[in-house]
């Protein structure tokens, strides 16, 4: 039993991080012409994300677990936008997306390879929270340096 719910926890982690908005607005490319950096920043969260996703895939391929991938909820909204629109939205995705590991490690606490994968992953969320962040904090220095010169 306990492995069956850990297995099915791994498989929501699955879904956590291959439909939260973050991997959303990487396939829906907002508009960010005047701050590629923005744009950067955005796409190194999501290949981030994408390879703790293939992880977790694979070690529920290597267990003969059905997948399930899930889909996106209604981000309709998120279309059509500036990035710096929403760069605000993907931070508190991102520490939504980080409490939802955490509580993933509560329920795998007692599979030692599920629990060192979602550290692993853990890490990897806390970076990006910082990436985003501090996309953000550069946005907001920005917008009164180009108030003051006109731009």
């Amino acid at each position: 039993m306990a492995e069956k719910q850990v297995n099915e926890e791994l498989n929501r982690m699955v879904i956590c991080l291959g439909r939260n908005l973050i991997q959303y607005i990487g396939e829906s490319w907002p508009w960010a012409e005047d701050h590629p950096e923005e744009r950067e920043a955005v796409d190194r969260v999501v290949r981030r994300q994408q390879e703790s996703l293939r992880k977790l895939v694979e070690l529920l391929e290597a267990r003969e677990e059905i997948v399930d991938f899930g889909t996106y909820p209604d981000y309709s909204e998120y279309h059509y936008i500036a990035l710096d629109y929403v760069l605000d939205r993907l931070i508190a995705a991102e520490k939504g997306l980080i409490a939802e590991i955490q509580r993933a490690e509560e329920v795998c606490e007692s599979d030692s390879e599920a629990l060192e994968l979602l550290r692993e992953i853990a890490a990897a969320e806390q970076e990006n929270l910082k990436t985003l962040e501090a996309a953000a904090e550069a946005r907001r220095s920005a917008v009164p340096a180009q108030a003051a010169s006109g731009s």
